[in-house]
């Protein structure tokens, strides 16, 4: 029986993102909160989200190519098992809340959440209530088109991730230039919503991981690069890491590409989120990021019904919304999503322990 592939640590970085993005939602004025926790993470929480996809994507397919050759059709049937149950499940409920509590806003742009392409109104700031967080999931289904053809058809995959990672950061470049030259940033904001280069880099990310480059590995498992990390990442929750606004998000997938590789690559890492409380929560992250907001929008109309202190309230915020999201992603994991997810893992061609949640 073929042996299961594990990569140690991507759940405890996908718990942490995760929980990030609902801390920073829940400071809606709703809650009428006194003070709010810091959540600057939450600002780079998706590019996270995208270099750890991009790195685990290409590390299965090219593990794939290698063994048997990809098969698209194949990869194309796990995805959906995998995206689509929960995406449109929450949907429908959204369009359902939206219908009673927000009715002028329907149908507006719903049709682009159809069909997987709700980053559109993102860009044209369109989009329905409860439903904004669903442009990163557009840009990963947009981004799942293309991604495997190359990977199958490259002689030379590495080269050709490179080059593509290359040219669409000569293309932001461009951008750059536009709209310091004619003040014209709508080129600049596209590309910013788009960041396929940040899943690119963790595709060549896991390529040399896979092909045991020594100079990467040494350079990125280096206690030094380590420290600078994880120091990173704990500035990015105090909203204290800022580079350049060019090249801020690049930096941050570099950042998680480097936890990412020393947390399933690094024989002695310096932390370790290897643990029981990690996995769970990484396991239900998907469902966490995805129904957040309808929790936080119902939680909040409870609380008006009630008179909290105001030391109490943030507690009861806080630590309600997170208790409440982890609880219905769990009912939502355990009695809905694993039915599609094993009949998800009858269609992997390269078994690895986190194919029922990725």
């Amino acid at each position: 029986m073929q042996e299961r592939i594990h990569l140690k640590g991507l759940n405890g970085i996908r718990a942490i993102a995760a929980i990030s993005v609902v801390i920073a939602h829940t400071r809606v004025p709703e809650f009428n909160l006194s003070y709010d926790l810091p959540a600057g993470l939450a600002n780079y929480a998706v590019t996270i989200f995208f270099a750890l996809s991009g790195f685990l994507i290409t590390y299965l397919l090219f593990t794939e190519k290698n063994r048997t050759g990809i098969n698209i059709k194949k990869f194309y049937i796990r995805r959906i098992l995998r995206i689509w149950p929960l995406y449109f499940a929450y949907l429908l409920a959204a369009v359902l809340t939206i219908y009673f509590y927000n009715p002028g806003t329907l149908p507006g742009s719903l049709p682009y959440y159809l069909f997987f392409a709700a980053n559109i109104p993102s860009l044209l700031e369109s989009h329905l209530p409860y439903l904004s967080h669903y442009w990163s999931l557009g840009v990963e289904e947009q981004f799942y088109l293309f991604w495997p053809w190359i990977i199958k058809k490259a002689d030379r995959v590495l080269r050709a991730l490179i080059i593509f990672t290359i040219g669409f950061i000569l293309l932001k470049l461009v951008f750059h230039f536009i709209y310091f030259h004619w003040k014209n940033d709508n080129p600049l904001y596209i590309n910013s919503i788009l960041r396929f280069e940040c899943m690119s880099l963790g595709g060549i990310a896991a390529l040399l991981c896979l092909q045991g480059h020594r100079l990467f590995l040494k350079v990125v498992t280096h206690k030094v690069t380590e420290i600078v990390c994880w120091l990173s990442l704990l500035a990015m929750m105090l909203n204290k890491f800022f580079i350049y606004p060019l090249i801020n998000l690049d930096m941050a997938a570099l950042v998680a590409i480097g936890l990412i590789v020393n947390l399933g690559f690094n024989k002695k890492p310096l932390i370790s989120l290897e643990n029981h409380f990690f996995d769970l929560l990484g396991r239900l992250s998907y469902g966490i990021y995805i129904i957040h907001p309808l929790v936080i929008f119902y939680y909040a109309l409870v609380l008006k019904h009630f008179n909290i202190g105001t030391v109490a309230k943030p507690i009861v915020v806080y630590g309600g919304t997170i208790l409440l999201t982890i609880t219905i992603a769990w009912l939502s994991y355990e009695f809905f999503e694993k039915k599609f997810l094993r009949l998800k893992d009858k269609f992997s061609t390269v078994k690895n322990s986190d194919s029922k949640y990725t």
